[in-house]
């Protein structure tokens, strides 16, 4: 065995016992995850095969662990920044709790961080900024406190950012600046503030979801510079004013969702007639005067004694079709839904 090799197994066996002793991960394997007194049942790497569910290795070394779905309960143990070959951990959709411990920061060749789904607590530890190769990071749906840190800017390669469903606070303003990023999504937290003009430089954005926020002042005109935006949901926050028409220029815009705000005014004439552009713009005082066939609307219907009703409007070649969340309160909103069957 070569000498630098030979040094990083007994630390790679500690970092994946100190895993089985703090996780349900024997049990959740079937025992195929096992150690005794600290050290490996089994081989946990023979050349570049692994028998351990989930284990990914590479000339003896453990490269990736992708155990999402294992309804995993425990926490993930400070020895976990002893994998220092590891490039993808997916630990999403368990029932992990307690603090992200600060030494993932030392798996310094990760490209990918999924922790998504679970119950972990505490800050967004600042030490994911040392993860320099970091294409993808899902923090998502989780109860994590706290502010962004903003060095998570020195993460140049990220490109997707993903931490929705939360309890983050602090101001939009303080958002780190990530030129690559493509996807990014801040939905469902209690990030305060507006949206600030230097959104424009994450001109690679593709997503932009900021909806179930505390997000207040206007739409920034500077979002019609992010040219390769597909989607942008605004959608609950406390947005006040009209939507710029620079908006409508979005030549790759899909999706726009700005409803439950206190948006006034009308919407860009080039989205009221887009045949591309899905529409939402529910409780809110935004008018698009009368839609054209092709026209795509999402519109809200909330009636006092009833559930919320979602009905999704499709005019196409003067055809429609009605979708609804709620079958048996149909007839409360078909009339508001026939209008537009004529066009």
């Amino acid at each position: 065995m070569l000498p630098i090799l030979a040094a990083l197994v007994p630390s790679q066996n500690f970092a994946i016992c100190s895993i089985v002793a703090s996780t349900t991960i024997s049990s959740a394997t079937g025992g195929n995850w096992n150690c005794f007194n600290n050290a490996p049942a089994n081989p946990i790497c023979l050349g570049s095969v692994s028998t351990w569910v989930g284990i990914t290795c590479k000339a003896g070394v453990v490269q990736q662990v992708k155990l999402a779905g294992l309804k995993l309960r425990g926490s993930l143990p400070s020895q976990i920044g002893l994998l220092t070959d590891l490039t993808a951990l997916n630990l999403e959709g368990n029932s992990l709790t307690n603090s992200i411990p600060s030494s993932i920061g030392q798996d310094s060749l990760l490209t990918s961080l999924d922790l998504g789904d679970n119950s972990l607590t505490g800050n967004i530890p600042s030490a994911l900024a040392s993860l320099g190769p970091l294409v993808s990071l899902n923090l998502g749906q989780n109860s994590l406190t706290g502010t962004i840190p903003t060095k998570l800017s020195q993460l140049s390669a990220l490109t997707n950012l993903d931490l929705s469903g939360n309890g983050l606070t602090g101001p939009l303003g303080a958002l780190p600046i990530l030129p690559s990023l493509q996807a990014l999504n801040l939905s469902g937290n209690s990030i305060q503030g507006s949206i600030p003009n230097a959104i424009a430089n994450l001109n690679q954005l593709t997503s932009l979801d900021l909806s179930k926020n505390r997000i207040g002042g206007t739409i920034p005109s500077v979002l019609g510079q992010l040219t390769a935006l597909r989607s942008l949901n605004l959608d609950s926050n406390s947005l006040v004013g009209s939507v710029p028409s620079t908006l409508g220029n979005l030549p790759q815009l899909t999706y726009l969702d700005v409803g439950n705000n206190m948006l006034t005014g009308a919407l860009p004439s080039q989205l009221c007639s887009s045949t591309v552009v899905t529409l939402v713009y529910g409780f809110t005082s935004l008018s698009c005067g009368v839609p054209t066939a092709g026209t795509r609307l999402l519109l809200f219907v909330h009636p006092f004694e009833s559930h919320l009703i979602l009905c999704c409007l499709y005019v196409t070649r003067s055809r429609i079709t009605q979708r609804q969340h709620n079958p048996l309160q149909a007839s409360i909103y078909l009339e508001v839904c026939s209008y537009f069957s004529t066009i």
